[in-house]
């Protein structure tokens, strides 16, 4: 038992708020049950007519004490984190809520988690398309935002090309059958 005890000596000591202080208001709701060993040695050094030592007292309130400076700061270091992490998310919700307003991603795979990334406010994209001169009429839509007249070229493809749906002005010209 004592070998337990030199294992695990915040066994008997630690409670639920200690470990999970969020908790502490449901302190109240339950009677507390002291430590047996910890009333026995305070009665004792009352009859005595001596004070509890300052470290005991500490001990009662916080038992991750007995456990060493490493343990204490891992949890230190554990607590600021938790609540830097709390503080980014709420910082950063507006701005996904507004990323996931917009449809810049629909059709690209692993949506639900894209969508509230910046990438899907959308952007500027290159739309190639053709149609053989036969048909009469040529439509072009534009998925996203709206077409700049200014930046679209419009032409006819000679058929010495070797592909008939060159997207650039400048692939077109490099092609040796230009």
């Amino acid at each position: 038992m004592m070998d337990i005890e030199d294992m695990h000596p915040i066994a008997g000591l630690a409670k639920y708020y200690h470990i999970v202080p969020g908790l502490t208001p449901l302190r109240k709701c339950r009677k507390h049950k002291p430590n047996f060993k910890h009333s026995l040695r305070e009665s004792i050094l009352l009859e005595m007519n001596m004070s509890m030592p300052e470290n005991d007292k500490e001990t009662t309130n916080d038992p991750f004490i007995l456990l060493g400076y490493g343990i204490n700061s891992f949890f230190d270091m554990m607590y600021s984190l938790f609540w830097f992490a709390i503080f980014v998310t709420i910082f950063t919700l507006p701005l996904m809520i507004e990323y996931s307003t917009h449809d810049g991603l629909v059709k690209e795979p692993r949506y639900l988690f894209n969508q509230f990334s910046l990438g899907n406010m959308g952007g500027t994209n290159v739309q190639c398309d053709h149609k053989p001169i036969s048909e009469k009429e040529f439509s072009l839509k534009c998925y996203y935002g709206h077409m700049q007249p200014k930046l679209a070229d419009f032409g006819i493809l000679s058929t010495k090309l070797d592909k008939q749906n060159y997207c650039m002005n400048p692939a077109i010209w490099n092609s040796p059958a230009n």
